[in-house]
């Protein structure tokens, strides 16, 4: 199982960083993260280190 690491854009135009993505499907968040399918406008890799 790999992993990449990705922002997430959202409809709101807010950005978060530096997530991973578990096997191509599964967005991993923090414990107090909770943001819905319905918010996110795009998934890219994060080429930000």
């Amino acid at each position: 199982m790999g992993y990449q690491i990705v922002k997430e854009i959202l409809r709101s135009g807010k950005i978060l960083r530096q997530h991973k993505v578990l096997n191509t499907e599964f967005l991993m968040l923090e414990g107090n993260e909770n943001i819905a399918v319905k918010d996110i406008d795009k998934i890219e890799l994060d080429n930000k280190e």
